[in-house]
Protein backbone atom coordinates (compact mmCIF):
# COMPACT_ATOMS: atom_id res chain seq x y z
CA UNK A 1 0.00 0.00 0.00
CA UNK A 2 1.45 3.44 -0.91
CA UNK A 3 2.49 5.42 2.12
CA UNK A 4 0.10 8.29 1.34
CA UNK A 5 -2.88 5.90 1.12
CA UNK A 6 -1.83 4.28 4.39
CA UNK A 7 -2.10 7.68 6.04
CA UNK A 8 -5.09 9.18 4.21
CA UNK A 9 -7.54 6.29 4.66
CA UNK A 10 -7.24 5.90 8.46
CA UNK A 11 -7.17 9.68 8.90
CA UNK A 12 -10.37 10.01 6.84
CA UNK A 13 -12.02 7.25 8.90
CA UNK A 14 -10.94 9.03 12.07
CA UNK A 15 -12.43 12.33 10.88
CA UNK A 16 -15.68 10.56 10.01
CA UNK A 17 -15.88 8.90 13.42
CA UNK A 18 -15.23 12.15 15.28
CA UNK A 19 -17.89 14.03 13.30
CA UNK A 20 -20.47 11.28 13.60
CA UNK A 21 -21.87 11.80 17.09
CA UNK A 22 -25.27 11.23 18.63
CA UNK A 23 -26.82 14.35 17.12
CA UNK A 24 -25.73 13.32 13.64
CA UNK A 25 -27.40 9.97 14.20
CA UNK A 26 -30.85 11.34 15.05
CA UNK A 27 -31.19 14.45 12.81
CA UNK A 28 -31.40 12.71 9.39
CA UNK A 29 -34.29 10.32 10.22
CA UNK A 30 -36.31 13.21 11.61
CA UNK A 31 -35.67 15.14 8.39
CA UNK A 32 -36.67 12.11 6.29
CA UNK A 33 -39.96 11.73 8.14
CA UNK A 34 -40.83 15.44 8.01
CA UNK A 35 -39.74 16.03 4.39
CA UNK A 36 -41.69 13.07 2.98
CA UNK A 37 -42.17 13.50 -0.76
CA UNK A 38 -39.70 16.42 -0.74
CA UNK A 39 -36.95 14.19 0.62
CA UNK A 40 -34.42 14.73 -2.20
CA UNK A 41 -34.16 18.56 -2.07
CA UNK A 42 -34.37 18.54 1.74
CA UNK A 43 -31.56 15.99 2.05
CA UNK A 44 -29.45 17.85 -0.52
CA UNK A 45 -29.79 21.01 1.55
CA UNK A 46 -28.92 19.10 4.72
CA UNK A 47 -25.77 17.69 3.12
CA UNK A 48 -24.70 21.16 1.97
CA UNK A 49 -25.18 22.67 5.44
CA UNK A 50 -24.18 19.68 7.58
CA UNK A 51 -21.24 18.38 5.53
CA UNK A 52 -20.25 21.06 3.02
CA UNK A 53 -19.55 23.73 5.64
CA UNK A 54 -17.50 21.46 7.98
CA UNK A 55 -15.46 20.12 5.03
CA UNK A 56 -14.70 23.69 3.95
CA UNK A 57 -13.65 24.46 7.53
CA UNK A 58 -11.14 21.59 7.61
CA UNK A 59 -9.71 22.62 4.24
CA UNK A 60 -9.47 26.27 5.31
CA UNK A 61 -7.59 25.31 8.47
CA UNK A 62 -5.13 23.35 6.34
CA UNK A 63 -4.64 26.52 4.26
CA UNK A 64 -4.02 28.80 7.23
CA UNK A 65 -1.95 26.51 9.48
CA UNK A 66 -2.20 23.79 12.10
CA UNK A 67 -3.95 25.79 14.83
CA UNK A 68 -7.37 27.41 14.95
CA UNK A 69 -5.65 30.59 16.13
CA UNK A 70 -4.29 31.05 12.61
CA UNK A 71 -7.84 31.15 11.20
CA UNK A 72 -8.90 34.37 12.90
CA UNK A 73 -5.50 35.98 13.42
CA UNK A 74 -6.14 38.80 10.93
CA UNK A 75 -9.18 39.91 12.91
CA UNK A 76 -6.96 41.05 15.78
CA UNK A 77 -5.35 39.44 18.83
CA UNK A 78 -8.17 40.11 21.31
CA UNK A 79 -10.83 38.98 18.86
CA UNK A 80 -8.89 35.83 17.97
CA UNK A 81 -8.17 34.66 21.52
CA UNK A 82 -11.77 35.26 22.64
CA UNK A 83 -13.11 33.49 19.57
CA UNK A 84 -10.89 30.44 20.02
CA UNK A 85 -11.61 30.03 23.73
CA UNK A 86 -15.39 30.33 23.31
CA UNK A 87 -15.37 27.99 20.30
CA UNK A 88 -13.41 25.27 22.07
CA UNK A 89 -15.38 25.50 25.29
CA UNK A 90 -18.67 25.35 23.39
CA UNK A 91 -17.70 22.10 21.66
CA UNK A 92 -15.69 20.89 24.63
CA UNK A 93 -16.21 20.31 28.31
CA UNK A 94 -19.07 22.79 28.71
CA UNK A 95 -21.47 21.15 26.27
CA UNK A 96 -20.58 18.71 23.50
CA UNK A 97 -18.36 16.32 25.47
CA UNK A 98 -20.70 15.83 28.46
CA UNK A 99 -23.58 15.43 26.02
CA UNK A 100 -21.91 12.33 24.58
CA UNK A 101 -21.97 10.66 28.01
CA UNK A 102 -25.55 11.67 28.74
CA UNK A 103 -26.87 10.45 25.37
CA UNK A 104 -24.93 7.19 25.67
CA UNK A 105 -26.49 6.56 29.08
CA UNK A 106 -30.01 7.14 27.77
CA UNK A 107 -29.42 4.85 24.78
CA UNK A 108 -27.57 2.01 26.53
CA UNK A 109 -28.64 1.93 30.19
CA UNK A 110 -32.19 3.30 30.20
CA UNK A 111 -33.58 0.61 27.82
CA UNK A 112 -32.17 -2.05 30.16
CA UNK A 113 -33.47 -0.52 33.38
CA UNK A 114 -36.96 0.46 32.22
CA UNK A 115 -38.33 -3.02 31.32
CA UNK A 116 -37.49 -4.34 34.81
CA UNK A 117 -39.11 -1.38 36.53
CA UNK A 118 -35.94 0.25 37.79
CA UNK A 119 -35.62 3.99 37.40
CA UNK A 120 -32.40 5.75 36.64
CA UNK A 121 -30.52 6.93 39.71
CA UNK A 122 -27.79 9.47 40.24
CA UNK A 123 -25.45 6.66 41.31
CA UNK A 124 -26.10 4.63 38.14
CA UNK A 125 -25.70 7.71 35.99
CA UNK A 126 -22.46 8.71 37.70
CA UNK A 127 -21.09 5.17 37.54
CA UNK A 128 -21.76 4.86 33.82
CA UNK A 129 -20.22 8.26 33.08
CA UNK A 130 -17.17 7.42 35.20
CA UNK A 131 -16.54 4.36 33.01
CA UNK A 132 -17.37 6.24 29.79
CA UNK A 133 -15.05 9.19 30.37
CA UNK A 134 -12.29 7.03 31.85
CA UNK A 135 -12.20 5.05 28.62
CA UNK A 136 -12.35 8.24 26.54
CA UNK A 137 -9.46 9.66 28.56
CA UNK A 138 -7.36 6.53 28.00
CA UNK A 139 -7.97 6.61 24.25
CA UNK A 140 -7.09 10.31 24.07
CA UNK A 141 -4.08 10.04 26.40
CA UNK A 142 -1.70 9.49 23.52
CA UNK A 143 -2.74 11.89 20.73
CA UNK A 144 -0.28 10.35 18.29
CA UNK A 145 -2.20 7.06 18.45
CA UNK A 146 -5.68 8.52 17.95
CA UNK A 147 -5.64 7.78 14.22
CA UNK A 148 -4.82 4.13 14.97
CA UNK A 149 -7.36 3.83 17.79
CA UNK A 150 -10.25 5.45 15.97
CA UNK A 151 -9.50 5.08 12.28
CA UNK A 152 -8.47 1.42 12.34
CA UNK A 153 -10.55 -0.03 15.20
CA UNK A 154 -13.64 1.89 16.30
CA UNK A 155 -14.69 3.36 12.95
CA UNK A 156 -14.99 0.03 11.05
CA UNK A 157 -17.06 -1.36 13.95
CA UNK A 158 -19.29 1.71 13.89
CA UNK A 159 -19.75 1.53 10.13
CA UNK A 160 -20.50 -2.20 10.30
CA UNK A 161 -23.23 -1.72 12.90
CA UNK A 162 -24.75 1.14 10.92
CA UNK A 163 -24.76 -0.84 7.68
CA UNK A 164 -26.40 -3.81 9.41
CA UNK A 165 -29.11 -1.64 10.93
CA UNK A 166 -29.74 0.36 7.75
CA UNK A 167 -29.85 -2.71 5.51
CA UNK A 168 -32.32 -4.64 7.66
CA UNK A 169 -34.60 -1.69 8.33
CA UNK A 170 -34.74 -0.53 4.70
CA UNK A 171 -35.34 -4.05 3.38
CA UNK A 172 -38.21 -4.43 5.82
CA UNK A 173 -39.83 -1.04 5.18
CA UNK A 174 -38.94 -0.24 1.57
CA UNK A 175 -42.55 -0.76 0.45
CA UNK A 176 -43.87 2.08 2.63
CA UNK A 177 -44.85 5.14 0.60
CA UNK A 178 -43.48 8.57 1.61
CA UNK A 179 -45.88 10.86 3.41
CA UNK A 180 -46.85 14.41 2.53
CA UNK A 181 -44.17 16.94 3.54
CA UNK A 182 -44.60 18.76 6.82
CA UNK A 183 -43.62 22.37 7.55
CA UNK A 184 -41.09 23.77 6.84
CA UNK A 185 -40.36 21.17 4.16
CA UNK A 186 -43.67 21.70 2.37
CA UNK A 187 -42.23 24.96 0.95
CA UNK A 188 -38.55 25.60 0.06
CA UNK A 189 -37.40 22.15 1.15
CA UNK A 190 -33.83 22.81 -0.01
CA UNK A 191 -33.51 25.88 2.22
CA UNK A 192 -35.13 24.14 5.17
CA UNK A 193 -32.75 21.19 4.81
CA UNK A 194 -29.74 23.53 4.60
CA UNK A 195 -30.77 25.30 7.79
CA UNK A 196 -31.20 21.94 9.54
CA UNK A 197 -27.67 20.98 8.50
CA UNK A 198 -26.42 24.45 9.44
CA UNK A 199 -27.84 24.04 12.95
CA UNK A 200 -25.89 20.81 13.55
CA UNK A 201 -23.00 23.18 14.37
CA UNK A 202 -20.43 20.75 12.95
CA UNK A 203 -18.28 23.56 11.57
CA UNK A 204 -17.39 24.47 15.16
CA UNK A 205 -16.36 20.87 15.80
CA UNK A 206 -14.30 21.03 12.59
CA UNK A 207 -12.15 23.71 14.23
CA UNK A 208 -11.27 21.21 16.94
CA UNK A 209 -10.87 18.19 14.69
CA UNK A 210 -8.81 20.13 12.16
CA UNK A 211 -5.86 20.25 14.57
CA UNK A 212 -5.80 16.46 14.89
CA UNK A 213 -6.15 15.87 11.16
CA UNK A 214 -3.40 18.31 10.20
CA UNK A 215 -1.11 17.06 13.00
CA UNK A 216 -1.57 13.47 11.79
CA UNK A 217 -0.83 14.44 8.18
CA UNK A 218 2.20 16.52 9.16
CA UNK A 219 3.68 13.74 11.34
CA UNK A 220 3.53 11.32 8.38
CA UNK A 221 4.59 13.83 5.75
CA UNK A 222 7.71 13.20 3.68
CA UNK A 223 10.60 14.62 5.69
CA UNK A 224 12.35 15.66 2.47
CA UNK A 225 9.67 18.30 1.90
CA UNK A 226 9.72 21.62 3.71
CA UNK A 227 8.29 25.10 3.58
CA UNK A 228 5.79 25.72 0.80
CA UNK A 229 6.14 22.17 -0.54
CA UNK A 230 5.22 20.70 2.85
CA UNK A 231 2.25 23.06 3.25
CA UNK A 232 0.99 22.22 -0.23
CA UNK A 233 1.36 18.49 0.45
CA UNK A 234 -0.59 18.75 3.71
CA UNK A 235 -3.28 20.85 2.02
CA UNK A 236 -3.76 18.38 -0.83
CA UNK A 237 -3.99 15.45 1.59
CA UNK A 238 -6.36 17.36 3.87
CA UNK A 239 -8.67 17.97 0.91
CA UNK A 240 -8.71 14.26 0.05
CA UNK A 241 -9.26 13.26 3.70
CA UNK A 242 -12.13 15.75 4.09
CA UNK A 243 -13.82 14.62 0.88
CA UNK A 244 -13.61 10.93 1.86
CA UNK A 245 -15.02 11.64 5.33
CA UNK A 246 -17.73 13.81 3.77
CA UNK A 247 -18.67 11.05 1.31
CA UNK A 248 -19.00 8.52 4.15
CA UNK A 249 -21.12 10.92 6.17
CA UNK A 250 -23.31 11.61 3.14
CA UNK A 251 -23.95 7.90 2.57
CA UNK A 252 -24.86 7.34 6.23
CA UNK A 253 -27.07 10.45 6.40
CA UNK A 254 -28.97 9.42 3.30
CA UNK A 255 -29.49 5.92 4.69
CA UNK A 256 -30.73 7.25 8.03
CA UNK A 257 -32.96 9.73 6.22
CA UNK A 258 -34.50 6.89 4.22
CA UNK A 259 -35.41 5.14 7.47
CA UNK A 260 -37.37 8.21 8.52
CA UNK A 261 -38.87 8.53 5.04
CA UNK A 262 -40.29 4.98 5.16
CA UNK A 263 -41.55 5.16 8.75
CA UNK A 264 -45.31 5.45 9.04
CA UNK A 265 -45.57 6.05 12.79
CA UNK A 266 -44.92 9.63 13.92
CA UNK A 267 -41.97 10.23 16.25
CA UNK A 268 -40.79 13.40 17.98
CA UNK A 269 -37.33 11.97 18.69
CA UNK A 270 -34.96 10.53 16.12
CA UNK A 271 -33.34 8.23 18.69
CA UNK A 272 -36.69 6.71 19.60
CA UNK A 273 -37.52 6.26 15.92
CA UNK A 274 -34.29 4.39 15.22
CA UNK A 275 -34.59 2.28 18.37
CA UNK A 276 -38.13 1.29 17.41
CA UNK A 277 -37.07 0.51 13.85
CA UNK A 278 -34.20 -1.66 15.12
CA UNK A 279 -36.52 -3.47 17.53
CA UNK A 280 -39.01 -4.22 14.76
CA UNK A 281 -36.45 -5.93 12.51
CA UNK A 282 -34.14 -7.49 15.09
CA UNK A 283 -36.12 -7.62 18.31
CA UNK A 284 -34.10 -7.15 21.52
CA UNK A 285 -30.91 -7.74 19.55
CA UNK A 286 -31.79 -4.79 17.35
CA UNK A 287 -32.14 -2.62 20.41
CA UNK A 288 -28.73 -3.82 21.60
CA UNK A 289 -27.18 -3.10 18.18
CA UNK A 290 -28.66 0.40 18.20
CA UNK A 291 -27.36 1.03 21.72
CA UNK A 292 -23.86 -0.07 20.69
CA UNK A 293 -24.03 2.15 17.61
CA UNK A 294 -24.91 5.19 19.71
CA UNK A 295 -22.27 4.30 22.28
CA UNK A 296 -19.52 4.00 19.66
CA UNK A 297 -20.63 7.18 17.90
CA UNK A 298 -20.55 9.10 21.18
CA UNK A 299 -17.26 7.56 22.28
CA UNK A 300 -15.43 8.46 19.06
CA UNK A 301 -16.74 12.02 19.24
CA UNK A 302 -15.83 12.35 22.94
CA UNK A 303 -12.27 11.10 22.31
CA UNK A 304 -11.75 13.45 19.39
CA UNK A 305 -13.08 16.49 21.25
CA UNK A 306 -11.16 15.73 24.44
CA UNK A 307 -7.90 15.34 22.53
CA UNK A 308 -8.41 18.40 20.32
CA UNK A 309 -9.57 20.67 23.16
CA UNK A 310 -6.70 19.60 25.44
CA UNK A 311 -4.15 20.08 22.68
CA UNK A 312 -5.48 23.55 21.90
CA UNK A 313 -5.35 24.77 25.51
CA UNK A 314 -1.89 23.24 25.93
CA UNK A 315 -0.70 25.30 22.95
CA UNK A 316 -2.44 28.37 24.36
CA UNK A 317 -0.95 27.86 27.84
CA UNK A 318 2.15 25.66 27.39
CA UNK A 319 2.87 25.70 31.13
CA UNK A 320 -0.02 23.28 31.65
CA UNK A 321 0.63 19.90 30.09
CA UNK A 322 -1.61 18.16 27.58
CA UNK A 323 -2.32 15.38 30.10
CA UNK A 324 -3.28 17.88 32.79
CA UNK A 325 -5.78 19.57 30.47
CA UNK A 326 -7.09 16.17 29.38
CA UNK A 327 -7.69 15.02 32.95
CA UNK A 328 -9.33 18.34 33.85
CA UNK A 329 -11.71 18.35 30.87
CA UNK A 330 -12.53 14.66 31.38
CA UNK A 331 -13.48 15.30 35.00
CA UNK A 332 -15.54 18.40 34.16
CA UNK A 333 -17.35 16.48 31.42
CA UNK A 334 -18.02 13.60 33.83
CA UNK A 335 -19.41 15.97 36.47
CA UNK A 336 -21.71 17.84 34.10
CA UNK A 337 -22.96 14.67 32.38
CA UNK A 338 -23.70 13.06 35.76
CA UNK A 339 -25.57 16.04 37.17
CA UNK A 340 -27.72 16.51 34.07
CA UNK A 341 -27.51 18.80 31.08
CA UNK A 342 -30.78 20.72 31.29
CA UNK A 343 -29.23 23.82 32.89
CA UNK A 344 -26.14 23.58 30.69
CA UNK A 345 -28.23 23.35 27.53
CA UNK A 346 -29.99 26.60 28.39
CA UNK A 347 -26.62 28.34 28.58
CA UNK A 348 -24.74 26.46 25.87
CA UNK A 349 -27.32 26.70 23.08
CA UNK A 350 -27.24 30.53 22.86
CA UNK A 351 -23.42 30.54 23.07
CA UNK A 352 -23.13 28.05 20.22
CA UNK A 353 -25.65 30.03 18.18
CA UNK A 354 -23.45 33.11 18.80
CA UNK A 355 -20.13 31.56 17.74
CA UNK A 356 -21.31 29.60 14.70
CA UNK A 357 -21.92 32.57 12.34
CA UNK A 358 -18.43 33.84 13.19
CA UNK A 359 -16.90 30.48 12.26
CA UNK A 360 -18.67 30.48 8.89
CA UNK A 361 -17.65 34.08 8.17
CA UNK A 362 -13.98 33.41 8.98
CA UNK A 363 -13.96 30.32 6.77
CA UNK A 364 -15.65 31.97 3.78
CA UNK A 365 -13.61 35.19 4.13
CA UNK A 366 -10.39 33.13 4.14
CA UNK A 367 -11.46 31.22 1.05
CA UNK A 368 -12.47 34.47 -0.63
CA UNK A 369 -9.02 35.92 0.03
CA UNK A 370 -7.36 32.85 -1.49
CA UNK A 371 -9.51 33.19 -4.59
CA UNK A 372 -8.58 36.88 -5.03
CA UNK A 373 -4.92 36.05 -4.45
CA UNK A 374 -4.92 33.30 -7.08
CA UNK A 375 -6.99 35.21 -9.64
CA UNK A 376 -4.79 38.31 -9.41
CA UNK A 377 -1.59 36.22 -9.12
CA UNK A 378 -0.51 38.05 -6.00
CA UNK A 379 2.13 36.92 -3.52
CA UNK A 380 -0.08 37.63 -0.49
CA UNK A 381 -3.77 37.69 0.34
CA UNK A 382 -4.95 41.28 -0.32
CA UNK A 383 -8.20 41.07 1.67
CA UNK A 384 -7.09 42.43 5.05
CA UNK A 385 -9.96 44.86 5.66
CA UNK A 386 -12.53 42.64 3.98
CA UNK A 387 -11.63 39.87 6.42
CA UNK A 388 -11.50 42.08 9.50
CA UNK A 389 -14.66 44.10 8.84
CA UNK A 390 -16.76 41.04 8.01
CA UNK A 391 -15.48 39.19 11.10
CA UNK A 392 -16.22 42.03 13.50
CA UNK A 393 -19.57 42.82 11.86
CA UNK A 394 -20.69 39.21 12.15
CA UNK A 395 -19.56 39.12 15.80
CA UNK A 396 -21.51 42.32 16.50
CA UNK A 397 -24.79 41.15 14.98
CA UNK A 398 -24.40 37.65 16.40
CA UNK A 399 -23.90 39.15 19.87
CA UNK A 400 -26.93 41.38 19.29
CA UNK A 401 -29.05 38.33 18.45
CA UNK A 402 -27.74 36.57 21.58
CA UNK A 403 -28.62 39.51 23.84
CA UNK A 404 -32.05 39.70 22.23
CA UNK A 405 -32.59 35.99 22.86
CA UNK A 406 -31.54 36.36 26.51
CA UNK A 407 -33.91 39.33 26.94
CA UNK A 408 -31.13 41.81 27.68
CA UNK A 409 -32.11 44.16 24.86
CA UNK A 410 -35.57 44.74 23.41
CA UNK A 411 -34.62 45.99 19.93
CA UNK A 412 -34.56 42.95 17.66
CA UNK A 413 -33.16 42.19 14.23
CA UNK A 414 -36.47 41.13 12.71
CA UNK A 415 -36.32 43.83 10.02
CA UNK A 416 -33.14 42.37 8.49
CA UNK A 417 -33.31 39.88 5.62
CA UNK A 418 -33.30 36.19 6.64
CA UNK A 419 -33.93 37.10 10.30
CA UNK A 420 -36.80 34.62 10.53
CA UNK A 421 -34.36 31.86 9.55
CA UNK A 422 -31.75 32.82 12.19
CA UNK A 423 -29.50 34.30 9.50
CA UNK A 424 -29.88 38.02 10.22
CA UNK A 425 -26.09 38.37 10.30
CA UNK A 426 -25.62 37.36 6.64
CA UNK A 427 -26.55 40.63 4.90
CA UNK A 428 -24.50 42.91 7.23
CA UNK A 429 -21.52 40.55 6.89
CA UNK A 430 -21.71 40.62 3.08
CA UNK A 431 -21.95 44.43 3.06
CA UNK A 432 -18.97 44.69 5.43
CA UNK A 433 -16.94 42.31 3.28
CA UNK A 434 -17.76 44.30 0.12
CA UNK A 435 -16.81 47.60 1.80
CA UNK A 436 -13.57 46.14 3.14
CA UNK A 437 -12.73 44.57 -0.21
CA UNK A 438 -13.14 47.92 -1.92
CA UNK A 439 -10.73 49.48 0.59
CA UNK A 440 -8.25 46.63 0.06
CA UNK A 441 -8.34 46.93 -3.71
CA UNK A 442 -7.88 50.70 -3.56
CA UNK A 443 -4.96 50.28 -1.17
CA UNK A 444 -3.41 47.60 -3.36
CA UNK A 445 -3.73 49.82 -6.45
CA UNK A 446 -2.03 52.72 -4.64
CA UNK A 447 0.88 50.52 -3.52
CA UNK A 448 1.26 49.15 -7.03
CA UNK A 449 1.26 52.67 -8.46
CA UNK A 450 3.87 53.81 -5.93
CA UNK A 451 6.15 50.92 -6.87
CA UNK A 452 5.81 51.72 -10.58
CA UNK A 453 6.50 55.41 -9.93
CA UNK A 454 9.58 54.56 -7.86
CA UNK A 455 10.99 52.45 -10.67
Amino acid sequence: MPRSVGVIIPTALTLFSMFFGAGNLIFPPMLGQAAGEHFLPAMLGFLLGGIGLPVLTIITMAMTGSDVRSLGARAGKVFNIAFCVVAYLSVGAMYAIPRTGAVSYSAVVDPVLQPVGESSTMVAHAGFNALFFSLALLLALYPGKIVANLGKILTPILLGLLLLLLGLVLSNEAHVQPQSPQPPYDHAALTAGFLEGYLTMDSIAALAFGILVISALRSHNNRATSGDDEQQSILSRAIIVSLIAGALLSAVYIGLGLIGLHTTEHFDDGAVMLAQAAHEVLGPYGQLAFGLTVLLACMTTAVGLLAATSEFFHRLIPGVSYRAWLCAFSFISFAIASLGLSAVLQIAAPIIAFIYPIVITLVLATLGGRIFKASARLEADPTFWAFRLSAWTTAFFSAWALLEQLGVIAIGLGALPLASQQLAWVTPALCAYALGLAADLIGHSKKKGERVHAV
